[in-house]
């Protein structure tokens, strides 16, 4: 009997440590997770079968949810954040209930489907395949859709592109589709990782592994994909828009001008991805660990899970981030290059949260009256604003009226109309300048169109839109036969204070513009090397004290003066034909104006035309050798 029972032991003591073994195997192979045991269940399942949570048990924390939104009313004496608290949580319960009831039939389905395949083969092929595709319709027509239109629904603006004779083409769309290819890249890239190479679930189409791993992945690229385009139109509309335009009318390309806002935004959307890694398992406890714990996994088990994630959503966030800034960025600008921030506009489209609201308020106002409805007169009345036309007179200057040069040849000539100020203003310039020193001064009333007519001229974008006939040419060859980024080089503007709206020195600046203008044959350092020579000559000229080291200080540490002189000196050192200059010596002295007067003298004789927009009358006396007059007719 004592020998009965010590072989009994001995067995129940081998039958324990094969148990161990195997829960420690669990703990270090995910993929046994994967395993269907032989009641058709997960092996989870059977773990938290104790764990599992009725209704009546959810009642606390709903009860929690209603005291807060009381709280909250008390408090704030405001019902609305309490309406909002009960909305939310009326919404959480409804919203996964009814995910619970959709995605249970599919795992049963799929599961079953399973099984069903590995004992018999053949059937055709809908048959065979219906459950892959039954998973991937979820992901790809519901889940990809509705994470794409929260994601570009989410920023306060968005952009609105408008086809090439500058009309608008009502295409609200243009933003969403750009995420929605963002984030297909992204989130199957990382899910293809993770089901093919590490977790390896069997079937590889498991809804149980597929759906919440992309579900994490949606959400959280949609997170940072929104932040991402609120900080990138605020950079394009006002924070960068001037020093992008002054990039690109010294010649840089849209890749070029842009990356410094591309650098900075994917920074800050990066940034909230990174914090939450560097703290968790320290100060954070993530809600899928905290689920799997709960569920009846091993801490073991469930970390390594979340590592997994986290280095998945930090990829879904980089790709989907950086995709969807360059195709932002590129659709922000036209087929010349040139910045179009009328493009970009107040977003108004609806948040997934807010269409059933707006659904049913809809239905209520369509039942009840709306009022007397504005004809289409009225309407048109109030958006066609009274037209104002403005012309360009030229004349030639009283020092130069009694030595005319009619055997000068035309180094740059205009001759444009069209429309500008959102249709209120119609423009008419047609004017030549030869190549003779001539050094031409625009005129007008302040806010008549001076800068809006050279930034046209420069091929940058002000609103104005030109007609089928407006032509211009520089040396005999029409603007048609001219890269966009070419006519700028060759006709230059540089804008009022432009300097104050760059980042970094004006050394970086000019290893831009090296970077930009180098070509073929010539090296980058060499081509820095001569417009670092050429502009520190400038700046000599112009009394500028310390010209190599005045190079090296932020633009910001620049007093008005200095930076508004290297800028310009920079300007002439690339050697434009034409240089377009508005108000070029606002910020300086009469001794230091006159020294940059006698350069610009100097290189209108050496055959640089110069169009030059100033208010200050002696100065147009002494320089002037044409007079350009813009007027209201």
């Amino acid at each position: 009997m004592a020998i009965r029972k010590r072989a009994a032991r001995g067995v129940n003591e081998e039958e324990q440590r094969l148990k161990n073994r195997a829960v420690e195997s669990d703990d270090n192979n995910p993929s046994t997770t994967n395993k269907i045991n032989e009641n058709g269940k997960s092996s989870s399942s059977s773990k938290s079968s104790t764990d599992d949570l009725s209704l009546s048990s959810l009642i606390p924390a709903i009860i929690i949810c209603t005291l807060v939104s009381v709280a909250s009313y008390v408090s704030c004496e405001s019902i609305n954040l309490a309406e909002d608290i009960i909305v939310a949580t009326i919404r959480t319960f409804v919203q996964l209930s009814l995910l619970a009831a959709l995605l249970s039939p599919l795992f049963r389905f799929v599961e079953n489907h399973h099984q069903n395949a590995s004992k018999a083969a053949g059937g055709n092929v809908l048959s065979r395949y219906s459950a892959p595709i039954m998973v991937l319709a979820y992901v790809l027509c519901f889940m990809l859709p509705l994470a794409a239109y929260e994601a570009s629904s989410r920023s306060k603006l968005t952009l609105r592109p408008t086809i090439s004779n500058g009309s608008s083409n009502n295409n609200n769309n243009t933003v969403f589709l750009i995420v929605i290819t963002a984030l297909f890249t992204s989130v199957s890239t990382m899910a293809i990782v993770a089901i093919f190479l590490i977790i390896k679930p069997t079937p590889r189409y498991s809804p149980r592994h597929v759906i919440p791993l992309c579900g994490m992945l949606f959400n959280n690229s949609l997170s940072s994909i929104s932040l991402a385009l609120d900080i990138l139109f605020t950079e394009l509309q006002s924070k960068h828009r001037e020093s992008i335009e002054l990039m690109i009318s010294f010649g840089a390309n849209v890749w070029t001008a842009t990356r410094t806002s591309f650098r900075s935004v994917l920074f800050s959307s990066m940034k909230p991805q990174i914090n939450s890694m560097n703290v968790i398992g320290l100060v954070a406890i993530p809600g899928m660990l905290t689920g799997q714990v709960l569920g009846g996994s091993s801490p073991t088990h469930a970390a390594r899970y979340q590592i997994m994630i986290m280095c998945l959503i930090m990829g879904a966030v980089f790709l989907s981030v950086s995709i969807t800034v360059e195709l932002v960025i590129w659709n922000a600008f036209d087929d010349r290059g040139a910045l179009r921030d009328d493009w970009i506009m107040d977003n108004d489209s609806l948040r997934v949260s807010q269409l059933i609201s707006s659904l049913w308020a809809i239905s209520v106002f369509s039942q009840g009256g709306a009022g007397r409805q504005v004809s289409i007169d009225e309407m048109k009345a109030l958006a066609t604003p009274e037209l104002i036309a403005v012309e360009l007179s030229v004349e030639q200057a009283e020092a130069t009226k009694q030595q005319p040069d009619d055997d000068a040849s035309p180094l740059f000539g205009v001759d444009i109309n069209g429309s500008y100020a959102m249709g209120s203003r119609s423009m008419a310039a047609s004017f030549t300048i030869p190549a003779n020193g001539t050094i031409a001064i625009l005129r007008g009333e302040s806010g008549i169109g001076k800068s809006t007519l050279l930034k046209t001229i420069a091929m940058l974008n002000t609103g104005f839109t030109p007609s089928s006939n407006s032509t211009m040419s520089l040396i005999g060859k029409d603007r048609e036969s001219f890269h966009p980024t070419e006519w700028r080089k060759q006709v230059l503007y540089m804008p009022q204070n432009g300097a104050s709206k760059l980042q970094g020195t004006p050394k970086s600046f000019l290893d831009f513009i090296a970077s930009s203008h180098h070509i073929k044959h010539t090296s980058k350092a060499s081509v820095l090397e001569s417009l670092t020579t050429r502009t520190t000559q400038y700046m000599e000229e112009w009394n500028v004290a310390s010209p190599l080291s005045k190079l090296s200080q932020p633009w910001m540490q620049l007093s008005g003066g200095e930076s508004q002189r290297i800028l310009l000196a920079i300007a002439m050192s690339t050697e434009p034909t034409v240089l377009l200059l508005d108000e070029p010596t606002s910020a300086l002295d009469l001794q230091a104006k006159l020294a940059v007067e006698r350069s610009l003298k100097a290189i209108a004789e050496n055959g640089c035309a110069i169009v030059l927009v100033t208010h200050d009358e002696e100065q147009m006396n002494r320089l002037g050798t044409m007079w350009l007059s813009l007027g209201v007719l």
